[in-house]
């Protein structure tokens, strides 16, 4: 066992990280300092290691799974459609709010972790601090002195063919156009070089604007924020008083909490109750807001998890992990499945950073979320990739989207995602395995029989010829396995790929349930959702996606303008 990093040099590069793009040492090199125990492993052997999981993962070889599983063992995921993908993006968003690290010269990495989120699972990354603090994302309203209580949101463009014939000062927007966007906006008058298209967005959380998927996910909640505030506003009239004012703002607040609230619902009833494995869902759902202490994610400086501190395991590991999930191509309608194939490419291009020329959306670029949830019966959706770790050759591994570190470095934005655990102090898996309840360790062979876990990682890199070259590479990966590939390994050992394993599941309960609880106070205790929750819904609160998409189609949203 090497221990020249921590207890695993999986568990952290420590300052060695940007050794990732120094000059790389020859195979001879690494297998002499892989196979001596007493070799200190640095950034670049970490790095070249790191490489080659990810070009192994990327050969995607499903002969190994398929004796585990049969035959079914392939691309499709009947358990998660492929809409929850997305929505577990925009849960990562909102748990998650990392900013660029200040780090002393000294200590490089002791700022790796600062994360701006001080409470979890409470749309702060549609909401920000309100109106009053970021009023970019609101609406604001027509009469003299009104409060913006209300979300903007982007009319959609005319087709892409359509647009191509324009010039250069038409944007393309349709006036009469469905409100179905997020909300989009250019400035011709700033002193950057111009570009055609709408090169900013209007969101508290530009990460909401990722890839269309994720962007019109996030349109699903700014509607149903408009629907609800619209229909339970106790006055329309202008406020003539300060006490008015304040109503008004408090009928915002009240609102925020009571769409959170059905935000949370969907989150544990619909996301969770699919991604996880049913015991440790089952354990930590019937728990309520008495959880059980987190165990398997401690805080790095000793003490339990705290809900101001977001374990590295869960961003940098696990839920990264959930990357295996997205296909290579989806149908987004009718119209654009007779027309063409819509790759993966295609759904990251239409955004405001990548391609502001293809934005505001064009309607016939508009997501039939019938396609992406399961709305009809009889009718399928996508389905998500299983969780596997051998995740292909697509454009997750290829795309200039994702430029390895280094240079000519191979694996996309897996390698990338690999180098992220590796820098950012995640423990080692034997570390987190331990710390299961035994009935747990039990239930899997993977887990309480480390030999056992050796030898199927080590059959499982030699399936292919790709990437792991060496005994010494392939030995020190079954050693010391990547807590993000190690997510993707149990997932697929232990479920075939169609949830998470067992400390995946773990490790996500604790932290998503934990924020459920810390913040059950502010949300679900607040008395006054539930009027606005009755005069919504009335005794049909939707808890899950499907039930909530069709709420909104039928009272007018998602293809009409907002009122």
């Amino acid at each position: 066992m090497h221990t020249g990093f921590g207890s695993s040099p999986f568990g952290s590069m420590g300052n060695h990280t940007g050794e990732a793009d120094a000059d790389t040492l020859d195979s001879e090199e690494i297998n002499r300092l892989l196979s001596d125990p007493s070799g200190k492993i640095d950034g670049r052997v970490l790095a070249d290691v790191l490489e080659a999981l990810a070009i192994r993962m990327n050969a995607r070889s499903l002969s190994y799974w398929q004796h585990y599983c049969g035959p079914t063992a392939y691309e499709d995921n009947d358990n998660i459609p492929a809409g929850y993908t997305y929505l577990a993006q925009l849960v990562a968003h909102d748990l998650v709010a990392n900013v660029a690290p200040v780090p002393r010269l000294e200590k490089p990495t002791e700022f790796a972790h600062r994360d701006n989120r001080a409470q979890r699972l409470i749309l702060d990354t549609l909401y920000g601090g309100g109106p009053l603090s970021t009023p970019a994302p609101y609406h604001v309203a027509k009469v003299e002195g009104g409060k913006a209580i209300l979300f903007r949101l982007g009319r959609v463009g005319m087709n892409e063919t359509e647009r191509r014939n324009l010039r250069s000062h038409e944007d393309g927007i349709l006036e009469d156009g469905p409100a179905r966007d997020i909300p989009r906006t250019s400035c011709p008058f700033l002193n950057d070089n111009p570009r055609r298209g709408f090169t900013d967005t209007m969101l508290t959380d530009p990460r909401n604007d990722d890839n269309l998927l994720v962007s019109q996910l996030t349109t699903i909640f700014l509607e149903l924020h408009n629907h609800m505030a619209a229909v339970s506003v106790p006055s329309r009239r202008h406020p003539s008083s300060e006490n008015e004012e304040h109503a008004l703002y408090r009928h915002f607040v009240v609102v925020r909490k009571a769409v959170a609230a059905v935000y949370r619902r969907i989150v544990v009833n619909d996301l969770l109750s699919r991604l996880l494995d049913k015991e440790i869902y089952d354990r930590y759902r019937n728990a309520g807001t008495d959880i059980p202490d987190p165990h398997v994610c401690p805080d790095h400086q000793g003490t339990v998890l705290s809900p101001y501190r977001m374990p590295p395991e869960f961003p940098h590991a696990v839920f990264r992990s959930l990357h295996a999930m997205v296909r290579g191509r989806y149908d987004l309608n009718d119209d654009l499945r007779k027309e063409i194939f819509v790759t993966i490419r295609d759904v990251l291009d239409r955004t405001s950073s990548r391609r502001p020329n293809l934005v505001p959306l064009s309607r016939n670029w508009l997501v039939d979320w019938r396609f992406f949830f399961e709305l009809e019966d009889g009718f399928k959706p996508n389905l998500s990739r299983r969780l596997l770790p051998d995740v292909g050759h697509g454009t997750l591994a290829t795309d200039s989207h994702f430029p390895s570190p280094g240079k000519n470095r191979k694996g996309g934005l897996y390698f990338i995602d690999l180098l992220r655990g590796a820098g950012s102090k995640v423990e080692p898996v034997r570390d987190l395995i331990a710390r299961l309840p035994s009935g747990d360790l039990h239930r899997s062979e993977l887990l309480h029989n480390e030999n056992d876990r050796k030898t199927k990682i080590l059959k499982w890199l030699k399936e292919t010829s790709a990437g792991v070259t060496s005994d010494a590479m392939a030995g020190f990966i079954a050693e010391n396995p990547p807590l993000y590939f190690f997510t993707l390994f149990e997932a697929a050992h232990d479920k075939c790929g169609s949830r998470l394993g067992i400390l995946g599941s773990t490790i996500t309960a604790e932290v998503i349930f934990g924020a459920y609880a810390s913040t059950h106070s502010v949300i679900e205790e607040d008395a006054r959702i539930q009027d606005i929750l009755d005069s919504t819904f009335g005794s049909d609160v939707p808890d899950t996606m499907p039930k909530l998409i069709r709420f909104l189609q039928s009272n007018g949203q998602l293809g009409f303008p907002v009122p």
